[in-house]
């Protein structure tokens, strides 16, 4: 099974490899965004076409909106709030009308939220965004390498490098994707789903059984965790290879959040594509009109659980995230953190054990999103309420 999807790969990536070379041995800048746009709409139609015509539809709508300089992006909040309304409704159908099938289209998260960035930024500097050009406009909303796992990249950050690539770059991407092809399939595919999803989860469902809590449930919910942050970083490098390939800007999304010390500094080096866009469009706006922290802080959390999903699983991760976060935001204005931090021992061993207690907060608080099972979740909920009944 391996062996087949690894040759599959290999054909894949070597096709790739040809077409990225025709494209960059293109002389004229517009022909190789057209020949990006070409290649970028027949890999979404061949992938799913229905996602194509949403996605051709929907942007089309926006950009002539903008174009033809209509009001209906004036009150930008409702715009938001309808965007984030039809999102969950196509997102979520199957939990809203319990209905178990419905069509989702293919990245239909990050193509919303790169859409209302967009409109959001035309708000404050509508003359820059009425003079986009439709062949600009077109590209950044089909480019493939980051139509399924994105970044969020936003269109004022999305443009073509002033310095083309050099053999030997080039030559060193390829080498590059190769290496974290081999990792995906490998480590991430094969061994940390394994692990994650078999054996421990097996075990820990087995333990649930019998009413016990024991150290299996939390390897499995490290592992899980480390398992989708390695498969989303190994998407981001893709895509942020692919884009340097083409000729276009990267954008960072991960900046070790293994090592964060606290949770704070967790949300800033995590998926910072999506936690920015957050802290941007929600944190502050929020703050703006509340003038409360705390508040703004569930609010952007909710939103990134909203992204996800409406489900109880993510409602209930965002709230304990956004409980963290204000936790240590209280925590680190107390005179005795203050103290603490200011004397180098001390402060060595607050960063350490930050780091420990953040990964380990975030590892089992993602138990709750990596089982998709109801039953589980309920069965695990009992069997942490009947310890600490227990002890109360």
């Amino acid at each position: 099974m391996i062996s087949t999807l690894l040759l599959t790969y290999i054909v894949a990536i070597g096709a790739a490899f040809l077409l990225f070379e025709q494209i960059a041995d293109l002389k004229s800048e517009v022909w190789q965004k057209r020949a990006v746009l070409i290649v970028s709409v027949l890999l979404i139609g061949w992938l799913d076409f229905y996602s194509l015509l949403l996605l051709t539809l929907y942007s089309t709508f926006i950009i002539y909106v903008i174009k033809k300089r209509l009001s209906l992006f004036d009150n930008i909040l409702w715009f938001v709030i309808l965007n984030v309304l039809l999102l969950i409704f196509i997102k979520d159908y199957y939990l809203l009308f319990d209905i178990q099938t419905i069509y989702v289209p293919l990245g239909v998260s990050y193509y919303f939220f790169r859409l209302i960035a967009l409109v959001i930024e035309y708000s404050k500097h509508k003359k820059h965004y009425e003079e986009i050009p439709l062949l600009d406009y077109y590209v950044y909303v089909f480019f493939f390498p980051i139509f399924l796992a994105g970044p969020i990249q936003r269109f004022r950050d999305f443009y073509r490098l002033k310095t083309p690539l050099t053999t030997k770059e080039r030559k060193k991407k390829y080498f590059y994707l190769l290496f974290v092809f081999l990792v995906k399939i490998v480590i991430i595919d094969a061994i940390l789903f394994y692990l994650a999803y078999s054996r421990y989860y097996t075990a820990m469902v087995h333990d649930l059984n019998h009413h016990v809590i024991s150290y299996k449930i939390f390897l499995f919910g490290f592992i899980a965790f480390i398992h989708a942050y390695m498969d989303l970083m190994i998407y981001t490098e893709i895509s942020k290879t692919i884009a340097t390939l083409l000729g276009f800007s990267k954008q960072e999304n991960f900046n070790k959040p293994l090592l964060a010390t606290n949770i704070s500094q967790f949300w800033q080096s995590w998926h910072m594509s999506l936690s920015n866009w957050t802290r941007d469009y929600v944190f502050f706006p929020t703050l703006i009109k509340t003038k409360k922290i705390w508040l703004s802080t569930y609010a952007s959390m909710f939103m990134i659980g909203i992204w996800h999903s409406i489900s109880f699983n993510w409602l209930f991760w965002a709230f304990m995230h956004g409980s963290a976060l204000n936790f240590y935001l209280w925590l680190r204005n107390t005179a005795l953190f203050q103290k603490l931090s200011k004397h180098q021992v001390f402060n060595l061993l607050l960063r350490i054990f930050g780091n420990i207690s953040t990964i380990a907060f975030v590892s089992f608080v993602f138990i709750i999103v990596a089982i998709h099972d109801k039953d589980v979740i309920v069965q695990l909920g009992q069997t942490i309420w009947s310890l600490l009944k227990g002890y109360i």
